[in-house]
């Protein structure tokens, strides 16, 4: 039973030809070989689609190389989320490595039920070193089922983390998928919102103590990047979408909470950054604050310089004006 587990392996890229070999051969490698590998090429104008082909001439049957025009992470993955037929899918970058034994270690954890959401070790690779993330790490092996992600969260504080953001190092069971997508286009947070809302969805939830996902850390990687004035617009709108989502819901996970700080820096940020948002994205502001507003009554996480940055952010900027 549990050898028949199929895994799709979703992998957009885009002009990766430098660095791409190594992690299709990561896939390619793996010591648990029933998976599909969904290569999703956004209109690269080198050789990336090539190298995907050269190496998998040998197991056709295991590759997928979707060609789109190029339109932005988001709609690459996206595009590989419409075509994911295993029982469980997952993602990786394409200047980012699997271990080798990554599908064969969820496949020896799964008892009798299959996990909802699994979660795993991340391991960091700068060019002069590398370490596991400590922010998720996970130090024992965690099962939990019949229960939410807001009570896992409050239960298994560390652990859970794994789920709060990223789209890498977990492994989702695609049965729950239904029309969840990534939202926005620039890919800023795109993926931790995803993560989050799928991770609603779920009622059973597995971390292992295993590195399974490495990492590769890149000055001019997306993560690497300072967002612009309007890549921070489509944040905005993204996490007015995430929090339009959940706002009919009581019982929120503790990461859930947490970035409604986060959300209220992003508002400031973007404010502060040109005034476009306060100009030209009006209403976005005016739904996102009153969602922060909002959730506050049972939350707490907002003083009274950010009440009033929300409420009336003419003001607000006007007073700090006049302060500086």
């Amino acid at each position: 039973m549990k050898n028949n587990i199929k895994f799709s392996i979703i992998m957009p890229f885009y002009n990766s030809a430098a660095y791409i070999e190594n992690a299709v051969k990561s896939v390619l490698n793996q010591t648990y070989q029933n998976f599909e590998f969904i290569a999703v090429n956004d209109g690269s104008k080198d050789n990336s689609a090539e190298i995907v082909k050269e190496l998998f001439k040998d197991q056709l049957d295991k590759v997928l190389l979707l060609e789109k025009e190029n339109g932005g992470y988001v709609s690459a993955v996206n595009f590989g989320l419409d075509n994911v037929s295993g029982d469980y899918f997952m993602f990786m970058g394409s200047d980012d490595q699997l271990d080798l034994n990554i599908l064969q270690k969820v496949v020896d954890n799964i008892e009798n039920e299959l996990p909802d959401i699994i979660g795993f070790n991340t391991l960091k690779v700068w060019p002069d070193k590398q370490e596991v993330e400590e922010y998720t790490r996970i130090e024992k092996k965690t099962v939990s089922s019949n229960t939410n992600v807001a009570d896992f969260s409050n239960e298994y504080k560390k652990e859970s983390r794994i789920f709060s953001l990223r789209d890498t190092s977990k492994i989702y069971k695609s049965s729950l998928l239904g029309d969840l997508r990534y939202f926005g286009k620039s890919g800023y947070d795109a993926d931790g919102i995803f993560t989050m809302l799928f991770a609603r969805k779920c009622s059973s939830f597995m971390c292992l103590p295993e590195i399974g996902y490495h990492w590769t850390l890149r000055k001019d990687s997306l993560s690497g990047k300072k967002p612009s004035e309007q890549v921070n617009i489509d944040r905005v709108q993204n996490w007015l979408k995430f929090y339009s989502n959940i706002a009919a819901n009581k019982n929120l996970s503790m990461y859930e909470i947490n970035y409604f700080s986060y959300a209220l820096g992003l508002l400031t940020e973007t404010a502060e950054q040109g005034k476009e948002l306060l100009k030209h994205h009006k209403q976005d502001f005016k739904k996102l604050s009153k969602l922060l507003i909002r959730f506050n009554k049972n939350n707490r996480f907002l003083n009274w310089k950010s009440k009033l940055f929300l409420k009336h952010p003419k003001i607000y900027f006007l007073l700090r004006k006049v302060k500086h």
